[in-house]
């Protein structure tokens, strides 16, 4: 009779063994789906802070040759401007 009983404890130990190995192998197989989307995530994120990136340095560009052509601008006024008094002193 005790050995009904170990069979028995030994193929529902066995039972239980097999479902928590299961259980713990495919949970590992979600982790990894999780953390392939999350890496993907992070590519994509990457992809779009350097475009973003790109778009910034582009803008940076754009001030820094519009404040240069308004000091040209500045200049030629100031030329211009010292042409004019010239030439009202001349007419007068």
């Amino acid at each position: 009779m005790e050995v009904v009983y170990i069979a028995i404890g030994l193929v529902l130990g066995g039972a239980i063994t097999f479902l928590l190995a299961k259980q713990k192998f495919s949970h590992r197989t979600n982790d990894s789906k999780e953390t392939e989307v999350l890496k993907q995530e992070i590519q994509r994120l990457n992809i779009l802070a350097e475009t973003e990136k790109g778009k910034l340095d582009h803008t940076e560009n754009d001030l820094h040759d519009s404040k240069q052509s308004i000091e040209t601008k500045e200049l030629e006024l100031r030329s211009l401007g010292a042409d004019l008094a010239a030439a009202s002193v001349k007419l007068q």
